[in-house]
């Protein structure tokens, strides 16, 4: 599929990629595809901001016990 054809995919059929956690060797689990699907929104005001992204990796990871950081935050 070209760019162009992927392009017209999403803006007419609202077409997403499928979640990869439906494949054996790669995991994605739903919280962050969510997430990723927010992202993918044709309309700007729809998707989130750095910072929503910011806060929702920072919860997400400390449910981890791996807190993300940004270069600049780290010491």
């Amino acid at each position: 599929m070209s760019g162009g054809d992927a392009l017209q995919k999403v803006t007419t059929s609202d077409y997403r990629l499928p979640n990869p956690a439906d494949n054996r060797h790669i995991t994605c689990p739903a919280k962050l595809y969510d997430v990723m699907l927010q992202c993918w929104q044709i309309e700007p005001n729809d998707r989130p901001s750095f910072d929503e992204l910011h806060q929702f990796f920072n919860q997400y990871c400390a449910e981890l016990d791996a807190p993300y950081q940004l270069e600049e935050d780290v010491d």
